[in-house]
């Protein structure tokens, strides 16, 4: 049995074909889907393989296309970059922060407030980082913040028991 070929040809269909192609070639015979040539002369011979070239052509496989390999992500050793999230607040609605580390122990802190308006408020830090927990001691204010850090590419924010607080 044949196989499909782009989804169209089936074995009746090139039965069809076949047996429109020997009525225009001299000396040719149908018996029992077995095909005898008894005197083709060369246009007969040429018109037929004209006709089969596209049907030959098709059967070929389509090439896959190996995608490249992709780049590895490194995943940084040291705590340095930017993170961004969100922080309680007790007297708006959300507290958007940004917070940039530098590998001198610096930070540089934008926070978002959201009420009715939109402040932005710029300020700078130090921090410690200790292990498993960093604090940042802002430097205009007595006002300190813990995080503790979670799969090496994020912080959480420590509550003042020292509970990570996680937003509703």
């Amino acid at each position: 049995m044949l196989k499909r070929v782009m989804g169209i040809l089936e074995r009746p269909f090139i039965m069809k074909l076949t047996k429109v192609l020997l009525t225009s070639v001299p000396f040719s015979a149908l018996n029992n889907n077995r095909f005898y040539f008894c005197g083709m002369n060369s246009k007969g011979i040429l018109f037929l393989l004209l006709c089969c070239i596209p049907l030959l052509s098709s059967c070929g496989k389509e090439k896959e296309e190996v995608p490249p390999p992709l780049k590895t992500i490194e995943i940084p050793e040291t705590i340095t970059g930017l993170y961004v999230g969100e922080l309680p607040c007790d007297d708006c609605k959300k507290k958007q922060v940004k917070v940039e580390l530098d590998s001198l122990g610096q930070a540089s802190i934008e926070e978002t407030f959201i009420q009715d308006s939109v402040l932005k408020v710029s300020s700078k830090a130090s921090y410690v980082d200790s292990g498993e927990v960093i604090v940042l001691a802002f430097n205009d204010s007595p006002k300190k913040w813990t995080f503790k850090k979670q799969n090496k590419l994020s912080l959480v924010y420590l509550d003042l028991s020292g509970k990570p607080y996680y937003m509703d």
